[in-house]
């Protein structure tokens, strides 16, 4: 295997050079299906912009937020603040708000609180939040394992599950490089993420895909 690539990590340890070059898949055709036509969009945790990219192209303007400003530095187009999920208050509303990146499941549950709190600050009365979550089923049950999408591999390994809690270490590649990245966090089914949204003003929707990884909501 290629040793890992001597890398720029984000502070919650995601690759920059890895999700700079990682494009998105078919998620922003699905955002697009159930928001309004050039509608904007505040995304929050933005990263490089794997989303915020052909959602711009898709004609919406898009408020990019990371804490990260190495992440942000790739970002184009957007208009982009560096600033924390959790402490942010623009004074303004969004017809769309996305929270991306399954951060609900991998940044504790208060921090996780924190962001569907803002992101309930931040949406129109009449608007829409789309959260994206690990796949619960998969997540309560995965090993050791490699996939391979768009030229990129994935390894999932030194699994850990306890209870609803999971631990593991990803590893991505490109063919000529890799970058290592550990995940921790908590597995979210229905019923544990409605009652997360309701404890902060929000309700859960529907999800949006056969798996569940995309969740919309609005305000309770």
């Amino acid at each position: 295997m290629t040793a890992p690539a001597p890398a720029t990590h984000a502070p919650d340890g995601s690759p920059v050079e890895f999700f700079a070059r990682f494009p998105a898949d078919e998620e922003p055709l699905l955002i697009r299906s159930v928001i309004p036509p050039r509608c904007e969009i505040l995304d929050l945790g933005c990263g490089a912009g794997r989303l915020a990219h052909p959602l711009l192209a898709l004609g919406h303007p898009v408020v990019a937020v990371d804490q990260s400003a190495e992440m942000l530095a790739h970002v184009v187009g957007a208009e982009t603040l560096l600033a924390d999920i959790e402490d942010l208050d623009l004074g303004r509303r969004f017809p769309c708000v996305l929270l991306a990146g399954n951060l609900v499941n991998l940044s504790g549950d208060d921090l996780a609180d924190r962001f569907l709190a803002t992101c309930a600050r931040h949406v129109d009365e009449e608007g829409t939040v789309l959260i994206q979550r690990l796949d619960p089923e998969w997540a309560l049950s995965f090993g050791n394992v490699t996939t391979e999408r768009d030229g990129f591999t994935f390894t999932i390994s030194e699994v850990h599950h306890d209870g609803d809690r999971i631990e593991a270490t990803l590893t991505y590649g490109d063919g000529s490089e890799t970058w290592e990245q550990a995940l921790c966090g908590r597995v979210l089914d229905d019923r544990s993420l409605a009652a997360m949204l309701r404890w902060n003003g929000l309700e859960m929707v529907r999800t949006l895909d056969h798996r569940g990884t995309w969740v919309q909501a609005v305000p309770a």
